[in-house]
């Protein structure tokens, strides 16, 4: 068969749908020798990540004409069997099979983190995606759950294949890398950390309130670092924010590659408060890096952080707290954290989740006798 790949996520800075993109474009690339495979850019720099493949660059002006005119043109042209977008939705005029990546429905569940027009948006175009979508690949239980809550009728071509940390997570002990990362960034004290959108479904009301209590009752001399880029739409996250005084946090922006591993590894505590997720990957990243978690358990983020991060509801300010609390205080559970954290972290394999993908993808073409369990 010949699959069509679009990479337009591939020019998203950073966050969980670009490491998806990336990591599973080059593994079906790579591992799946039986099918050929076309990768659609819509920006030339792209050129050259994927040797298995035939790479096309599609211009145009802005997203809306890439994705609807001319990346369908280009499907038809290059006689497309199979197509998969990572991006939710399936343009309408592709008109060959196709697979569509859901990687959650916040859109659905917490419209309020996005700009009206974009909810409006996927609310119109996801429904007669789902019904066209010969199968579709779900990032986690919870969002294959969701998605079925929205469309029973799709349960049957719902297939859930996990996220995993990329290889550069690991704990970092060079001591040049790790005096570099404090000198750039300027971590000269002990920190809290944060990785993650600035958006109002990452919780971060609830972390500052939080991180307030957690220095007035205990005395601790962290600072609270984020990194990520700054989302529509939340005054009020970026407000309390302010209320932490301007020596106790640090916001670093866009930190990627190996520098977030030496972040994480610097850090003596991560701390995730998300509202909705659809997997929660910073959480593994966090993990193979040998730093202690705590983490909502709303949404996805048990189901990826298993029995290795201490979990509350973050709208429970206290509760929050408290955990932070003893993840940096008490020695016992600090170092279970770590352990359990590696473990876990190492359980997640982009290979597997490749090979679920291909399984998928194989069953379309000659001898597929039936969809992949």
């Amino acid at each position: 068969m010949r699959i069509g790949v679009s990479a337009r996520w591939l020019n998203l800075a950073s966050g969980g749908a670009r490491e998806y993109a990336e990591h599973l474009i080059r593994g079906l690339t790579t591992i799946d020798r039986q099918n050929e495979y076309v990768v659609f850019h819509s920006s030339p720099m792209w050129l050259g990540q994927f040797p298995c493949a035939k790479e096309i660059v599609i211009p145009s002006p802005n997203r809306w004409l890439w994705e609807y005119a001319g990346l369908p043109l280009h499907v038809s042209r290059q006689h497309i069997d199979l197509f998969w977008t990572p991006s939710y939705v399936i343009p309408f005029p592709v008109k060959c099979r196709s697979i569509a990546s859901v990687l959650d429905l916040a859109y659905y569940f917490m419209p309020q983190a996005y700009r009206r027009a974009e909810v409006l948006y996927m609310r119109c175009m996801l429904p007669s995606s789902v019904k066209r979508a010969s199968a579709i690949l779900a990032i986690s239980e919870r969002t294959k759950s969701d998605l079925v809550r929205l469309f029973p009728e799709a349960e049957p071509k719902v297939f859930v294949t996990h996220l995993a940390a990329s290889p550069v997570f690991r704990r970092i002990t060079d001591e040049a890398a790790l005096a570099s990362a404090r000198a750039k960034y300027g971590l000269d004290r002990p920190f809290i950390f944060h990785a993650g959108s600035i958006s109002p479904r990452k919780g971060l009301s609830f972390l500052a309130k939080a991180f307030v209590d957690l220095r007035k009752q205990h005395g601790v001399p962290h600072r609270l670092v984020l990194t990520g880029g700054r989302s529509w739409g939340d005054p009020e996250t970026r407000e309390l924010l302010r209320r932490v005084p301007r020596e106790d946090v640090l916001m670093l922006g866009h930190v990627a590659g190996s520098a977030l591993a030496a972040i994480y590894s610097l850090a003596d505590l991560f701390v995730f408060p998300s509202l909705y997720e659809g997997f929660g990957l910073p959480v593994l990243e966090a993990m193979a890096c040998g730093c202690p978690v705590v983490c909502s358990n709303l949404t996805s983020l048990p189901e990826v952080a298993g029995d290795a991060a201490l979990m509350v509801d973050p709208r429970d300010v206290q509760a929050l707290a408290t955990a932070m609390a003893v993840a940096l205080t008490d020695a016992p559970t600090r170092e279970s954290l770590v352990e359990k954290g590696k473990a876990r972290a190492a359980s997640f394999t982009w290979e597997e989740t490749v090979r679920k993908t291909v399984a998928v993808v194989r069953s379309f073409g000659p001898g597929g006798l039936s969809m992949p369990s």
